[in-house]
């Protein structure tokens, strides 16, 4: 959880560094949330059939469309890659994987040109 807040503290903080358990635990727990809120949609009656959304789910996702950039984006340059490599999510297939594989890699431990390595 306290990857999770410190990923929203730094929401739109695109410079510095992230390490694994900061990047994996925000996609983790704010996927979890959404799925939670979706169910609550469900429940409370908040699903719209018609445009096939629910009102609380959706908006928590909007609200973490720039924590998540931003957390991937330092998540890469831990790898000592640029954040725009995420513009690989438009490639189908291939873009996602190649993604999930730099985000897996384990983070430089000396400086690099994004900044100091992360605490751990």
């Amino acid at each position: 959880m306290k990857q999770f807040l410190q990923a929203y503290r730094k929401y739109a903080q695109f410079s510095g560094r992230a390490n694994r358990a900061e990047f994996w635990w925000f996609f983790v727990l704010a996927t979890a949330f959404c799925f939670l809120l979706a169910l609550a949609d469900f429940a409370l009656g908040t699903y719209s059939e018609s445009l096939e959304m629910g009102y609380l789910s959706t908006t928590f996702g909007i609200s973490t469309i720039v924590p998540t950039f931003s957390v991937g984006a330092r998540r890469l340059h831990d790898v000592n890659s640029s954040g725009w490599w995420q513009l690989l999510l438009l490639v189908p297939l291939f873009g996602p994987l190649f993604l999930i594989y730099l985000m897996l890699q384990r983070g430089a431990t000396e400086e690099n040109r994004y900044g100091s390595a992360p605490a751990a």
